[in-house]
């Protein structure tokens, strides 16, 4: 037992001896936590023999300590420190020393990935003129510079998400006849976000910056020169590289993908006009040619002012209207154009045939009823075979007695023999398709040798019904894009009197014409501009002997697919009428009312459709 505690005093002194040696000799230590540690420090002394560089300050002491939220690099130097801190990527930030130097064994790296860290490690080393210190971050988290005398603090917040080391897990054993992994895309990667904060910086090193951040070789011409100052925080790299060219007019050409060249825009406008200088100069050199091109479908001289566009200022080019042919001379590099756009323009025009149908319909009724009636009576009064006193009611105005010998005439028709007391006829407006128009009577006539002498009573009536119906088809058939119309009908001639008071004779047309513009659209519809017009005299309405126009017109743009049939106009009217005429106060006599009134009914309906229907007319085989 004495032994054991023996030999665990020699090796805690010689150990403690160990230490105390490493701290002696000045070398470097990195202390490494433990998982009894929450905080740990990392330092990094000057050698005391190390000997300063004339005219610029040094670095002496780098430190490395974990603290409450946040990490800590703490840097000591030999004098006041001006320095720069910018983010080269999304996990990389640097800090610029100016005019410093660091030490060749302060210039070792730092591993800080097993710390609670925002920073894996921390690279020293010295860039031209200045101390550069590369600090790689396990994610991107805000971070704080100050400066305090002769020391510089860089502070970076603790990641919110702490990284835990998970052991290797045993070897899977995979079957044989197992399926293959499938393999995993990987995302395609975008440009590089940078952060850049910089006060009146060089603009030449700002883009050397980012031509390597980007991996890109860049070239800048001589009269590319100047300061900027600017803040940008998570910029992709090639936006930024663009702001700052813009900020300053300075342009740039992709000479190959790997290689920028980088000028003033003016430069670069001056270089392209030089270049259209010199090649209109190599163009008045060449040779010219001629070619003739005849066309199928278009028309030459159509095509004309299209073809000018793309000929040179030496070239010209002219018609032959005989074979609709072009003559072209240019030089020989505007050829093809000229060849690849006339394949476009001389194409095959499509043709269309469009159809029409006006559908004219019209039904008419009508109905009249009337009466006309009146009676003769006469009375009298006799004493002793001597007539006394005489009455006659209804005013007789026959010149004879009507006679009372079978099989003689007992009246004739109503009026002659007696006068009307109610004389309400029907009259009758228009007979079928319009002929002259008769009402049917029925006439009652009663008589007696005694008091009535004579009763005679006409009922009259008349219906007319009548169904019209009219349908006009035009049809025409056009090409694309062009004007076509199709005209039927009469011309109507009346008489004009003339300011000389001469009568001359002019004419006023009545006729069906359908007027149409076809447009064939790329998915195979056909855009139309309409006007159709159906005129047609009227001979129940005349002036003079001229029928007046019944006009009938629609005028309209239509989008309709091929064969497709629409609508494109339509009217429908209503016209009822119903008329009572008869004797005040008699007429409204219940059941005897009729014998006092005649009664009249109509109703006229029109209706009018026109239809449009388009076809493309397709190659036959």
């Amino acid at each position: 037992m004495k032994s054991f505690h023996f030999l665990r005093m020699v090796f805690i002194i010689f150990f403690v001896s160990f230490l105390m040696s490493g701290y002696a000799a000045g070398g470097d230590v990195i202390k490494t936590p433990t998982k009894a540690s929450t905080e740990a420090v990392s330092v990094a002394k000057a050698d005391p023999s190390a000997k300063p560089v004339k005219g610029k300050i040094s670095l002496r002491e780098i430190h490395f300590k974990q603290m409450d939220g946040k990490s800590r690099v703490a840097m000591t130097l030999s004098g006041d420190p001006q320095y720069e801190v910018y983010r080269i990527s999304e996990k990389t930030i640097a800090i610029d020393i100016k005019n410093g130097f660091a030490p060749k064994h302060l210039q070792k790296g730092m591993n800080t990935s097993e710390f609670d860290s925002a920073i894996n490690y921390i690279d020293i080393k010295n860039v031209k003129n200045d101390i550069r210190v590369l600090l790689r971050l396990r994610e991107e988290t805000p971070y704080e510079t100050t400066k305090e005398g002769n020391n510089l603090f860089f502070d970076i917040e603790k990641p919110k998400r702490v990284v835990t080391r998970v052991k290797p897990s045993p070897p899977v054993v995979v079957p044989r006849e197992a399926p293959p992994t499938p393999k995993v895309e990987e995302a395609p990667v975008g440009p590089r976000k940078i952060s850049l904060d910089f006060k009146d910086a060089d603009i030449r090193n700002i883009l050397r910056l980012i031509a390597e951040v980007e991996d890109k070789n860049i070239i800048l011409a001589d009269d590319v020169t100047g300061n900027i100052t600017m803040r940008l925080v998570d910029v992709p790299s090639d936006q930024a590289f663009d702001i700052i060219l813009q900020t300053r007019g300075l342009g740039k050409r992709e000479i190959t993908p790997n290689i920028i060249r980088v000028a003033p825009i003016d430069t670069f406008r001056k270089e392209e006009k030089a270049q259209l200088e010199e090649i209109k100069a190599k163009e008045k050199l060449e040779e010219m040619m001629t070619e003739l091109i005849t066309l199928n479908y278009a028309t030459a001289k159509d095509v004309v002012p299209q073809v000018k566009g793309v000929l040179s200022e030496r070239g010209d080019v002219k018609v032959d209207d005989r074979t609709n042919t072009l003559i072209i001379r240019d030089v020989p590099k505007k050829f093809p154009d000229v060849r690849s756009m006339l394949k476009e323009l001389d194409t095959k025009t499509p043709q269309v045939l469009i159809e029409a149908r006006i559908v004219e319909a019209s039904l008419g009724f009508q109905r009249e009823l009337g009466v006309s009636w009146g009676f003769e009576a006469h009375t009298k009064q006799t004493n002793h075979g001597v007539t006394t006193r005489e009455y006659t009611v209804g005013g007789a105005t026959a010149t004879s007695t009507p006679g009372v010998t079978p099989g003689s005439t007992i009246g004739t028709t109503l009026g002659a023999a007696t006068s009307r007391v109610v004389d309400l006829p029907a009259i009758a407006q228009g007979g079928i398709a319009g002929g002259a128009g008769t009402a049917g009577v029925i006439e009652f006539l009663l008589t007696s040798i005694y008091g009535l002498r004579q009763l005679d009573i006409a009922i009259s009536a008349h219906e007319n019904k009548g169904d019209v119906k009219i349908i006009s088809s035009p049809k025409i058939a056009t090409v694309h894009n062009k004007k076509a119309s199709i005209e039927q009908g009469l011309r109507i001639p009346y008489r004009k009197i003339t300011p000389d008071g001469a009568i001359s004779t002019e004419f006023v047309e009545a006729n069906l014409k359908l007027t149409v513009t076809p447009l064939v659209t790329r998915d195979g519809n056909v855009k139309l501009t309409i006007e159709a017009k159906k005129d047609a005299a009227d001979w129940t309405r005349t002036v003079d002997g001229v029928p007046s126009i019944d006009k009938k017109e629609a005028i309209t743009e239509v989008l309709v697919k091929d064969n497709g049939v629409v609508v494109i106009a339509g009217v429908y009217s209503i016209e009822k009428t119903e008329g009572t005429e008869g004797i005040p106060l008699f007429s409204k006599i219940p059941l005897l009312g009729w014998l006092f009134k005649r009664e009249a009914k109509s109703d006229s309906r029109k209706d009018l459709l026109i239809f449009i229907s388009p076809k493309i007319i397709k190659d036959q085989a």
